[in-house]
């Protein structure tokens, strides 16, 4: 599955996959990105991502 950021919507679409990165696009959407953060059960994620975008949006 592919997560979009401008819609936020899950694809299954091959071609939804991005072939390169774009810095540009990414540093005008996302405002920070947290590394670390904690599960379901309140356990300690490490390798937990969560983006907050510009627009206020979160995603983990």
């Amino acid at each position: 599955m592919i997560w979009h950021l401008t819609n936020g919507k899950r694809h299954g679409k091959r071609s939804d996959t991005l072939s390169e990165f774009d810095r540009y696009v990414f540093e005008n959407i996302v405002e920070k990105v947290i590394i670390g953060g904690y599960d379901e059960d309140g356990n300690k994620d490490p390798v937990q991502l969560t983006f907050v975008y510009k627009t206020g949006l979160k995603t983990t």
